[in-house]
């Protein structure tokens, strides 16, 4: 069971990406060489190894043990068990005598890879049925699980064989010669392996680490586009004498929430002392009707007149109008959470955001995000302006014209809140990561390569080398081997003469 986990956790080392489907399989070999010496005593124990190998390798895909992660360590602990058990009783009726012989050895060499036909089949058909394989993707992974399998029990078959003194057919001296030429061969391989990969992957990542760079960028100039607006807006607003017009703010935001799909609203929300509430209602009521009040949110959400308070920041002039007249009066200082970043933006006279929030009136549901720019007059603030950003829209609008080629995850620091997840439901551990700050919040931003960017960036040439290289060493060793029968032989017939 040790020599099976050990060995399997070692081939994880030689690809890329942690995954089930692995391109040399040594555990397939060290369990069919098991089962064929010391029979069905040694299944509960190959169970029991698969199924704590890929419990492992579920892990470290995942991050954390899911009811997959146990699915899937117990679909491959039963294949491996079944296919240990096929392989007992077809090699010990086909090779009754072991594979010392010229003749078994070359039984053994055309029968093992039809063996690893069953495994592979059951092995994904299983994995696919959880959804842990893509089954866009069955035929590709059938062929390396097939591949990894046949491999590595051409090499470990015998290995297994020599290492516990079945071979009885050659001298020790000659098994421990070729144990050693096999593994400097097997050595020699993996070495020129991960030197072809390591050149593959940095070539690969550096695109992907570029269009990821990009995307940052985008994302900092969208922000700054915001925040340019609501400075417009604003310079305007200090331009009119301090008479702030519905008007003003109108004409300067015709076009822009109609360019900007990521926008939800632009509004305007002016300081309102206690003593001017009366005042600032009336003259509201002559534009919006009588209904018109300052309001707040009750414990169960409804819309209720605001209670007293000292001062209020009402939102007054909203655009676009239309969608947005149920903001009118909701005073943005009756909600804790904004209030403090209101106050914050007010007293540091510079862009700040909030939290995120669960956005109304969208057709898709989206999280979004307040951004308050204050105006200061008289070394008093007049007011806030407030861009309200979709952020799924946001994130969207900012993703490069080979979007496809990216899975991508933006979310809140502050609050660990996900604003954007094309990663779920795929489980794929991010390869970018990056912080982005903006409005005095902190944000990051991770990406992945997606399928699609793996289709155009293979690592072809690097696993055709690993398996022409297992391959060689497969033949090398049935070489070896037959020398070591042939030198047996000779070595018989002078005793005999």
């Amino acid at each position: 069971m040790l020599a099976y986990i050990v060995t399997g956790q070692l081939s994880t080392m030689l690809v890329p990406v942690f995954s089930y489907v692995s391109v040399f399989s040594p555990p397939t070999g060290i369990a069919l060489a098991a089962g064929y010496l010391w029979g069905i005593t040694v299944m509960p124990w190959i169970f029991l190894g698969a199924i704590l190998l890929n419990i492992a390798i579920g892990y470290e895909i995942y991050t954390q043990l899911e009811a997959s992660v146990f699915s899937a360590a117990f679909i491959i602990g039963s294949v491996a068990v079944l296919e240990a058990i096929i392989g007992m009783v077809v090699l010990r009726r086909v090779l009754p005598a072991g594979i010392g012989g010229l003749v078994q050895l070359k039984r053994f060499y055309l029968l093992a890879p039809c063996l690893c036909l069953c495994s592979a089949i059951l092995a994904i058909s299983g994995l696919t049925a959880i959804s842990v394989i893509d089954q866009n993707l069955i035929f590709q992974n059938f062929i390396i699980w097939w591949l990894g399998d046949a491999l590595g029990t051409l090499i470990f078959f015998p290995m297994t064989l020599i290492l516990t003194q079945k071979w009885v057919e050659t001298s020790k001296n000659i098994l421990i010669k070729v144990i050693f030429a096999v593994f400097t061969a097997m050595v020699l391989v993996v070495s020129i392996y991960i030197y072809i990969l390591k050149m593959e992957n940095n070539k690969s990542f550096m695109q992907f680490n570029e269009l990821s760079d990009q995307l940052k960028d985008q994302l900092l100039l969208r922000f700054n586009d915001q925040e340019i607006l609501l400075e417009q807006i604003r310079t305007v607003f200090m331009d009119e004498n301090h008479q702030i017009s519905r008007k003003a703010f109108t004409d300067i935001l015709q076009n822009s929430t109609d360019n900007i799909e990521a926008i939800q609203a632009i509004e305007w929300a002016p300081k309102i002392e206690a003593a001017e509430r009366d005042y600032y209602e009336s003259l509201q009521k002559i534009e919006f009707g009588n209904a018109f009040e300052i309001l707040e949110t009750d414990l169960q959400g409804r819309l209720i007149r605001a209670q007293n308070r000292d001062y209020y920041y009402p939102i007054t002039y909203v655009e676009p109008f239309e969608a947005q007249t149920s903001l009118l009066g909701f005073d943005l200082a009756s909600n804790p959470e904004r209030c403090s970043a209101l106050l914050k933006a007010v007293n540091q006279n510079r862009l700040i955001g909030t939290g995120p929030i669960q956005l109304q009136h969208e057709q898709m549901p989206q999280l979004g995000m307040l951004f308050f720019l204050p105006l200061i007059q008289n070394h008093d603030a007049a007011g806030v302006l407030i861009t309200v950003i979709k952020m799924g829209s946001f994130i969207e609008s900012v993703l490069p014209s080979q979007s496809s080629l990216l899975l991508v995850r933006f979310l809140d620091e502050n609050t660990q809140k996900i604003l954007y997840d094309s990663f779920s439901p795929s489980k794929i551990r991010p390869e970018y990561r990056q912080r982005v700050h903006f409005g005095d919040r902190q944000f990051i931003l991770e990406t992945a390569p997606s399928r699609d960017y793996q289709a155009q960036h293979p690592l072809l040439k690097s696993y055709l080398v690993l398996v022409a290289g297992l391959i060689s060493v497969a033949i090398f060793l049935s070489f070896l081997l037959r020398l070591g029968v042939y030198r047996a032989i000779i070595y018989d017939k002078v005793e005999q003469s």
